[in-house]
């Protein structure tokens, strides 16, 4: 038989065969001097497999569920274990021993049934060797490449004389770069030798594009300079076209805003050649509305515009629209107020071209949700500018505080037109007299103004066309029980009385009555800077002016015109005026410069009204030491030698001028002899 000349070693499967009745493919002889292996039927159930022997593994016999499985090798039995067909309580013995055992006795086999200690065999080692085998010929085939086609093509390749040259360029950066860049930093440099280094540069190619990029951050400021080293390096850059493009769009995420505004220059300048692919080549800069610099925004602005100067809107509908997108979803919501009010702005602009209408649920999320308040006032400010002053009344009637707020601020920047002043109107005055409500936030930086204060400008703009808003900002300075809100209502009738002259000098005058003296102080100050100024608003004035104010008006042709030919009545009362003030600054050597500039002034203007009594006794005090040579001072002693008689205080101006240790000489003996004369009459 087969299995006699095989030998007992290869006897067993086929005589486990043999004995079930079954025929088998198995009965040939297989060939000797190599691994032979027979499958062990199929597996009955998912978890049995079809196992391997070794000839050189020693035999096993396993009983599991009531069929004998094996012989087995001690490999094949771990493997059982591991995908659990065999597990401990099954029946095994060796095939060379009767005593069936529970698999678990044997720790031999549990205990080595880890899957690092199993080597690979059977058809997982045949594709280890051929995948190992396949390896080693790769590398070998790979080496051979490079040897006989690699060094050949190499060297064919370096013998070329455009590739000798570009090898020969590499790292010449001292030789090539470094005197091109010199020659375009210097401004002395000769038209002919600025050409050849910039055709140098370009022929240099990308490798001089960051040079270029630091030299134009080095000269930020001449970047408008025709002949700068900045503009000389935009023309390289320009040059490079395609590859100066790439490596424009890589810098304007710089952490410099001079090269994110250079690379924004170039672009720009490269698409103006592109027509339809304009857009296409822009959209990288669209970000840029939106950098925390302005001058970066600004160019950003330029390029992107359109038109015979540029810095306009775009026409194309889906380029605008893409820019409309961009800055509702990241402007409006941007921390930074310069930059959610130039989102507004450019979006106001955009408003020709696109339906801004379709955004309006985003900016009422962001009214209602937003945890920011800036942002809540920017939305409600983007609302209004769709629907209305509607959205701004519905927003002041919110129940959430921030609301409120927002809108009234948003109300504050409304331009509106004539036709819907009177609804404007009505919401400012509700502002002011509800204006705790509004007043800025109490985490707001000291000094920022809430919608309180600035609705009182907003109306003073709406007050230029409106009659009712005038009515309401000439209420707002003369009765509101906010002195702040009161004195940015007197602030802004200065600035409505040019058209509105009567009513707004009214306002100030009734002012000028005020408890507070800064209130009274503000007035003063807008009554001086009006034309034109009349002489008995000094009477009312009094002294509630300040040393700027009489340095201003003490400067005024016009009322000096009007005391030289006003009534003797009229002068004196001015002068009166003129004299309190003046007569409060005791010791003018020691007031600031700016009070003696307006005492200076005030003083001519006293001059001019001819001051009698105490007024002139001020006057001629205060000309004494500010008379810039012997004579004046000789007339301003004889002014107050004149009034010795009824105003004794006269006389110890005069002495404290004698005292003066600086006076000498024939002045000094003047005075004296004018103060003895004095005593002389004076004497029994």
């Amino acid at each position: 038989m087969p299995s006699e000349r095989i030998g007992t070693r290869w006897s067993g499967p086929h005589a486990a065969m043999q004995q079930s009745g079954k025929a088998s493919s198995c009965h040939a002889r297989p060939r000797v001097g190599r691994i032979a292996s027979t499958r062990i039927g199929k597996p009955r159930h998912p978890g049995e497999r079809g196992v391997t022997m070794s000839r050189d593994a020693p035999e096993w016999l396993c009983q599991i569920d009531g069929r004998q499985i094996g012989p087995l090798s001690s490999i094949q039995v771990r493997k059982l274990i591991r995908a659990g067909t065999l597990e401990p309580h099954h029946q095994i013995r060796r095939a060379n021993e009767d005593e069936w055992q529970p698999a678990g006795a044997f720790d031999d086999l549990f205990g080595g049934s880890d899957s690092s200690s199993v080597p690979p065999l059977g058809e997982s080692a045949k594709r280890l060797k051929k995948t190992q085998r396949r390896e080693r010929l790769t590398g070998i085939a790979i080496l051979l490449l490079l040897l006989f086609v690699g060094l050949p093509a190499a060297v064919i390749l370096y013998l070329n004389p455009a590739v000798h040259e570009y090898v020969q360029t590499i790292g010449t950066q001292e030789e090539v770069i470094a005197p091109a860049l010199a020659t375009i930093r210097d401004p002395e440099g000769t038209r002919e030798d600025v050409e050849r280094a910039e055709e140098e540069l370009v022929a240099y190619g990308r490798r001089s594009i960051p040079f270029l990029y630091d030299l134009i951050q080095e000269n930020p400021d001449d970047a408008e300079d025709l002949e700068g080293p900045a503009t000389r390096a935009y023309s390289v850059l320009i040059e490079l076209s395609e590859v100066g493009y790439v490596f424009a769009v890589r810098r304007l995420n710089h952490t410099d805003p001079d090269v994110r505004y250079a690379a924004a220059r170039v672009i720009g300048r490269l698409a103006e050649d592109d027509g339809e692919d304009r857009v296409y080549r822009l959209t990288p800069v669209v970000p840029l509305l939106l950098d925390p610099y302005e001058k970066v925004r600004r160019r950003a602005r330029y390029e992107i515009g359109e038109g015979r100067y540029r810095g306009g809107f775009p026409s194309n509908p889906e380029f605008a629209e893409f820019v409309a997108n961009h800055l509702v979803e990241h402007g409006l919501t941007n921390t930074d107020p310069a930059i959610r009010s130039s989102a507004l702005i450019y979006l106001s602009g955009l408003a020709e071209t696109v339906d801004l209408s379709t955004h309006a649920g985003t900016a009422e999320s962001l009214l209602e949700d937003s945890p920011n308040f800036e942002v809540k006032r920017t939305a409600a400010a983007f609302l209004s500018s769709l629907g209305g002053n509607e959205v701004l009344e519905y927003a002041l009637d919110d129940s959430n505080e921030d609301v409120q707020s927002a809108a009234a601020l948003a109300a504050t920047d409304r331009v509106s037109s004539k036709s819907e002043g009177d609804t404007l109107t009505a919401v400012f005055a509700r502002i002011l007299e509800n204006s705790e409500q509004y007043r800025a936030p109490h985490w707001k930086p000291e000094g920022t103004e809430g919608a309180d204060v600035k609705t009182v400008r907003a109306l003073g703009r709406l007050a230029d066309t409106n009659d009712a808003a005038l009515s309401v900002l000439v209420d707002t300075a003369t009765t509101h029980p906010r002195d702040d809100i009161q004195r940015a209502a007197i602030g802004q009738l200065r600035f409505r009385a040019e058209d509105h002259y009567d009513v707004c000098t009214t306002a100030l005058l009734d002012a000028l009555k005020d408890e507070n003296a800064i209130t009274r102080r503000s007035a003063s100050w807008s009554l001086v800077h009006i034309e034109p100024f009349q002489l008995e608003w000094i009477v009312a004035i009094g002294d509630s002016i300040d040393a700027e104010s009489m340095e201003t008006l003490g400067k005024n042709e016009a009322l000096k015109s009007q005391i030289m030919n006003a009534s003797v009545e009229d002068r004196q009362a001015a002068a009166e005026a003129l004299s309190t003030w003046l007569g409060s600054l005791e010791g003018t050597d020691e007031v600031p410069v700016h009070f003696k500039r307006g005492a200076l002034e005030c003083a001519e203007l006293l001059g001019l009204c001819q001051p009698t009594g105490k007024a002139a006794v001020i006057y001629w005090t205060f000309q004494l030491p500010v008379a810039s040579s012997t004579q004046e001072r000789m007339e301003c002693a004889y002014g107050l030698r004149a009034l010795v008689e009824e105003f004794p205080e006269a006389l110890e101006v005069l002495q404290a001028e004698r005292d003066n240790s600086a006076l000498h000489g024939e002045y000094r003996e003047f005075l004296d002899s004018l103060i003895g004369s004095f005593r002389t009459e004076d004497a029994p």
